[in-house]
């Protein structure tokens, strides 16, 4: 399976990779990417697949703010942090499609992207799997 970046610009940092160790002490490890991106870059479809849930979380220290998953034959996907959603559960999704825009919702310090992929209930590193 083909799955490409959801930003399709060239974007200037990740603010946090896979595997990064956010309490310093073991506890808290970051289970995706955050994209460092401006307000409004729009947020496109990794895969093709089917929305599964989209809807704004309460703020909590681990919170998407206003997100999206999208589940795919093999993975499920999940975009966060999203300042603008334009896909609800039930949507076939193909990949490529506009999904949203970032924002800077949840437990974010500026507007990002959070992108995690998951299969088989284990979280994996996207820049493993993302065509180059």
């Amino acid at each position: 399976m083909n799955i490409t970046n959801p930003i399709k610009i060239d974007f200037k940092s990740k603010s946090l990779d896979f595997g990064v160790d956010m309490d310093n002490k073991g506890k808290l490890i970051h289970l995706g990417i955050d994209y460092l991106l401006e307000k409004g870059t729009p947020v496109y479809s990794a895969s093709s697949g089917k929305v599964i849930t989209g809807f704004r979380s309460s703020y909590n220290p681990y919170s998407f703010g206003s997100f999206v998953i999208i589940k795919s034959k093999e993975y499920y996907f999940i975009y966060a942090h999203l300042g603008k959603r334009y896909v609800t559960e039930g949507h076939e999704i193909q990949k490529g499609d506009l999904i949203g825009r970032t924002g800077n919702t949840g437990y974010s310090y500026n507007p990002s992207l959070h992108f995690s992929i998951m299969k088989d209930d284990f979280y994996i590193n996207p820049d493993l799997i993302i065509e180059k």
